[in-house]
């Protein structure tokens, strides 16, 4: 039987506790005025608990400098037995000083697998990432590696000696980055890049670089990089807000495509200003794998696709064999009043469909817009999970009469969602909606924003 984790939010329940029984051990203690004295104690503390074998310290917002790490860091050579240990120091004052003691000490934890380290909001500069990057430069045997350094002001050096010594690992299976809002470009991606590629047994990658100018060029040479991932299964790649551009937004379809066992997919892209021609190459490209995805999301939120762009997208994305489970966020992208025949056809080739997920928020969907969607969706006749946002557009009483009609065709449905907010749909209608959607016969959640 599995032995559950302690709890504690404060150092003084923590210390009056029984030390030597803790084997799973939570201090929580974030916004809690901890400075360098206290880190002193807790580490004595901490050294009375030599069963240890998952340690989580959550001591962000808080006064802590470099001298207060020092001392805390010192324990954690004498934890023989610890494998998982999860560090949260974000928003607080420390330096390279207290950084290098951090990176010394953790070098001699040989038994970890599993290693979180949260500095984000941390001032954290080039210097201060190239000392985080050596504390990977020992361990061989990290199976399990979280790094959260988003808001900071890391440039291309920073970004590459962070990731420098992440290929040493031999068996390095699930890794997250968190680089979002630094002041990276194109050779700080391609630095990520070459530290990312050497990691050949990679299975999960959740990088997220979004907030960075890394322009259509960094994006090119990330991704001839990851390439090198042939082991991945799972990928969230973020890359919000980094001006790729329509030819950014090609390669990444194109390069998706050379990863033989990716199952799960989680791209985001949103403000990009790709228009209708990237949109509808990156669908192109990646339709021409020959993967079926367990799961596929893509968030093209805040581009100008408009209606043919996205058309192009769910027309191509239906060419991607066996697809079950998809997420396709397209809200504010001119989505015209007219047009959307051919985008709600679009979903009439999805034949395996069963999880629907598609935000067409703050667009220009009038009702008649809105039937053909209803019409196109109705025909995926094995969906029975939707959730469906079309708030801020255009539709009235009309439109969402005319949802309502399509929606009571999913025979099969069993989880609806629909959000109709600011769309002038008075309160009398809404009502008679959520009376009608009751009505269908396999649904067993219903939940409606009007």
């Amino acid at each position: 039987m599995k032995q559950e984790q302690k709890h504690y939010n404060t150092l003084e329940s923590f210390q009056s506790s029984n030390l030597e029984d803790h084997k799973l051990l939570n201090v929580y203690l974030f916004h809690s005025r901890f400075d360098s004295s206290k880190a002193l104690s807790l580490r004595d503390s901490l050294l009375n608990c030599r069963n240890l074998t998952e340690l989580t310290l959550q001591l962000g917002e808080n006064q802590l400098k470099d001298q207060g790490i020092c001392d805390l860091s010192q324990v954690f050579p004498s934890l023989k037995n610890i494998y998982k240990l999860s560090i949260d120091i974000s928003s607080n004052k420390i330096g390279p000083e207290g950084l290098s003691a951090l990176s010394l000490n953790l070098a001699k934890c040989k038994t970890i697998t599993d290693f979180s380290l949260i500095l984000s909001k941390s001032f954290i500069d080039n210097q201060c990432a190239a000392i985080i990057g050596t504390i990977f430069q020992n361990w061989e045997q990290i199976q399990t590696i979280k790094i959260d350094l988003n808001f900071n002001k890391i440039e291309d050096q920073g970004a590459h000696d962070v990731c420098q010594y992440l290929k040493n690992s031999q068996i390095l299976q699930n890794l997250d980055i968190y680089l979002n809002e630094n002041q990276i470009s194109r050779k700080g991606a391609q630095g990520i890049g070459l530290g990312l590629g050497g990691c050949k047994y990679l299975e999960e990658l959740n990088l997220q670089i979004g907030e960075n100018p890394i322009r259509c060029e960094g994006c090119f040479e990330l991704s001839c990089e990851l390439e090198k991932c042939q082991q991945l299964k799972f990928l969230t790649l973020s890359l919000f807000c980094t001006q790729i551009g329509d030819k950014g937004a090609s390669l990444i379809g194109e390069s998706l495509c050379k990863f033989p066992s990716l199952q799960i997919l989680n791209l985001i892209i949103h403000t990009n200003l790709i228009k209708e021609e990237g949109a509808a190459n990156f669908a192109s490209n990646l339709s021409k794998t020959q993967l079926s995805f367990k799961k596929l999301s893509i968030n093209f939120s805040w581009n100008q696709i408009g209606i043919n762009g996205a058309k192009q997208i769910c027309s191509s994305l239906a060419k991607i064999k066996q697809t079950q489970n998809l997420e396709l966020y397209i809200s504010s992208n001119k989505v015209i009043l007219k047009g959307t025949e051919g985008f709600a056809h679009a979903f009439s080739q999805y034949e395996e469909l069963q999880n629907l997920k598609l935000d067409l928020n703050q667009n220009q969907i009038n009702n008649e817009g809105l039937s053909d969607i209803g019409s196109g969706l109705s025909m995926c006749k094995k969906l029975i999970n939707l959730t469906l946002g079309l708030q801020v557009n255009h539709l009235g009483n009309e439109g969402a009469q005319k949802m309502c009609s399509s929606l009571v065709n999913f025979k099969n449905l069993k989880y609806l969602v629909l959000n109709l907010n600011s769309n002038g749909i008075t309160k009398e209608l809404g009502i008679r909606v959520v009376q009608k959607l009751k009505k269908l016969s396999k649904l067993v959640y219903l939940y409606i924003i009007i």
